[in-house]
């Protein structure tokens, strides 16, 4: 009777060491939020409103009024970068932001019509040694 309660005892062991590895092994593992998983899922739309150049707080606006979920502009900015690929700032001549250029146009043409003046060269020290330096010989001369 002793060897059967050993050999339960084993058993039980076993399977109470084999439960605790498994609860270990799910601990570990990354939990993703519900919103993660749902951008996943309408990753794609996400990449061409990105490309069509809607800003990524229109992109929540949107989200919250279809889906009634709540995403914030920094959540679908951050899993664009980490998921997408897309990069955290848009470069100022970049094709997929359509403003900058818009508001680049804007200001060659403002700068076209009217006049502005230059303002002074700021001169290193040298410059301003070298430049005293001659006013001092014409003056001398």
């Amino acid at each position: 009777m002793e060897e059967l309660n050993s050999e339960n005892i084993a058993k039980k062991m076993e399977a109470l060491k084999a439960n605790m590895n498994k609860k270990i092994e799910e601990k570990k593992k990354p939990k993703t939020s519900k919103k993660i998983l749902f951008l996943r899922e309408i990753g794609s739309v996400i990449k061409e409103k990105y490309d069509d150049g809607i800003s990524y707080k229109d992109m929540s606006k949107s989200i919250e009024e279809i889906f009634s979920i709540k995403v914030n502009e920094q959540t679908i900015r951050a899993f664009a970068h980490a998921e997408l690929g897309i990069p955290k700032k848009v470069k100022k001549n970049s094709p997929s932001s359509a403003e900058p250029v818009k508001n680049e146009v804007l200001k060659e043409e403002a700068a076209e019509s009217i006049p502005v003046a230059e303002a002074p060269k700021k001169m290193s020290v040298k410059e301003q040694r070298r430049a005293n330096a001659e006013k001092a010989k014409e003056e001398n001369k």
